[in-house]
C-alpha cells in the first residue's frame, strides 16, 4: 500500500521500459554489425574473386605466349639453319645467342622498363 501511495509502482515500470528500450537498441545495434560484417565478407569475396579471375587468365596467358615463343624460336632457328645452308644445331645456337642478346639488353634497361611496367599495371588497376 505504502508503494502506491509512494509511486514505487511506476519507477519499476520506468525501469523497465528504459531496459527494454536499452534492450532493443542493443538489438538493433547487433543487427546493424551484423549487416556491416555480412556486407564486409560480401565485398572481400567479391574482390578475392576478381583477383583469382585476373590471376587465372594472366597464367593462362603466360602458358599461351610461353607455347607460342616456344614454337617461334624452333622455327626460326630452322629457317636460318635452311636460309645459310648449315647444320640444323648451328640454327638453335644463332637463336639462344639472340635471347642472350636479348637478356643482356634487358638487365641494361631495368630501371626504365620497371618504370614503364608500373605505369601500365598501375593504369590497369585505376580502370578495374
Amino acid at each position: 500500500m505504502f508503494n502506491k501511495l509512494l509511486g514505487k509502482k511506476k519507477v519499476t515500470d520506468k525501469q523497465s521500459d528504459e531496459q527494454s528500450v536499452v534492450a532493443k537498441l542493443l538489438e538493433n545495434l547487433t543487427r546493424l554489425l551484423e549487416s556491416y560484417l555480412s556486407l564486409i565478407k560480401l565485398e572481400v569475396k567479391a574482390g578475392t574473386a576478381k583477383i583469382l579471375a585476373v590471376f587465372i587468365i594472366v597464367c593462362a596467358v603466360v602458358v599461351m605466349l610461353s607455347f607460342f615463343a616456344f614454337f617461334v624460336s624452333f622455327g626460326l632457328a630452322l629457317v636460318l639453319s635452311y636460309w645459310l645452308e648449315i647444320p640444323q644445331f648451328y640454327g638453335f645456337f644463332m637463336v639462344s645467342g639472340l635471347y642472350v642478346l636479348l637478356t643482356f639488353v634487358v638487365i641494361k634497361l631495368r630501371g626504365p622498363l620497371r618504370i614503364a611496367l608500373l605505369k601500365v599495371l598501375d593504369g590497369l588497376f585505376q580502370k578495374s
